[in-house]
């Protein structure tokens, strides 16, 4: 074309494109302090509750752990002394622990009973867990025989052959 000078071609404008952005649409604004401090106190309140129950339950636990093991170790000793009271050796002999029925024969109970004089009463006046031995308490009678009383201290164990609290002292 006459009169058209190449160096007067001009290229069309770039298309329009994001280009850069803010990284944010709207400046940010001041954190709700309130909002803050209510998920710390409740966070924190949380973990209270937590550990103050993991403490609770662990407390109780052992506390009823303890009333239950006194409550067996009484029964055990009636269990014992009852048919001793009553003359039934081979009832009481029934009730010792596997190891002291293993150093003497029902038989050999029984006479030495029929030996001492009779058990008229007793009645438990103590009940005291064992501070070194598991599953053992400790339990205070006192035996009325004739007419004295003496105190006995019974030891009584949760019996590994027989899965129950038997009296395990033979301080009768």
């Amino acid at each position: 074309m006459p009169g058209h000078h190449p160096a007067e071609v001009t290229a069309p404008p770039p298309p329009p494109g994001p280009g850069v952005q803010p990284p944010f649409v709207a400046p940010p604004s001041q954190r709700d302090k309130r909002r803050t401090w209510f998920a710390v106190v409740g966070g924190v309140l949380a973990v209270f509750l937590c550990v103050g129950g993991a403490i609770g339950t662990c407390a109780g636990l052992a506390i009823w752990m303890s009333v239950e093991q006194n409550t067996e170790a009484r029964a055990a000793t009636d269990r014992y002394m009852g048919p001793l009271q009553r003359g039934e050796y081979s009832k009481a002999y029934l009730e010792m622990c596997s190891d002291l029925r293993e150093l003497q024969t029902a038989e050999e109970f029984a006479a030495e009973h029929d030996r001492r004089p009779r058990i008229q009463g007793y009645e438990i006046t103590r009940t005291e867990p064992s501070n070194r031995e598991q599953a053992t308490v400790w339990v205070t009678v006192r035996v009325q025989q004739n007419s004295s009383s003496a105190t006995k201290r019974l030891r009584v164990v949760l019996d590994p052959v027989d899965k129950r609290y038997q009296v395990c002292s033979n301080d009768n």
